[in-house]
């Protein structure tokens, strides 16, 4: 397929980042060097709770803050302040659906209006991820303890 013509700029900082150090005190992980311009993927959250894995040993559980992804640096930057706060409409899922989810069943067992909401929010990564991702939210809040679900066996 042809493509649009684009014109590729190179990789630079924003201007008001070059005094701004917000995002790399904000980083739990310190995926954000300041050695260099290109974020540490291996040490940021998001790239551990978008992969179906084990979370490494150092990644504390306190530092866990979003079902999928992460956002703490985004929340801190100014030059973000007009849109951080810009939230879509969430939809709420049952006591059940919500222990469907942390017990990682098959999604053949989910109704089709769990399946619909899951769909809608865009979780497009697994139900092991997710369920793993929400289980790692609700210890860390003190909600579910870590224990095997006997549905999980």
């Amino acid at each position: 397929m042809p493509c649009t013509p684009d014109h590729w700029h190179d990789m630079s900082m924003l201007d008001e980042c070059h005094e701004c150090t917000l995002c790399q005190r904000a980083c739990p992980t310190g995926a954000i060097p300041d050695d260099r311009f290109l974020l540490r993927a291996e040490r940021c959250i998001a790239f551990h709770n978008e992969h179906e894995r084990d979370f490494p040993d150092w990644l504390r559980p306190e530092w866990h803050n979003a079902l999928v992804g992460c956002m703490l640096c985004q929340k801190v930057c100014p030059v973000n302040k007009p849109v951080v706060d810009w939230i879509e409409d969430t939809c709420e899922f049952s006591e059940k659906e919500t222990t469907q989810i942390i017990d990682q069943v098959s999604t053949e067992r989910f109704s089709a209006g769990t399946l619909e909401k899951l769909k809608n929010k865009h979780f497009e990564v697994s139900i092991s991820t997710l369920g793993r991702n929400l289980k790692a939210l609700m210890i860390e809040k003190g909600i579910v303890n870590d224990r095997p679900s006997s549905d999980s066996q």
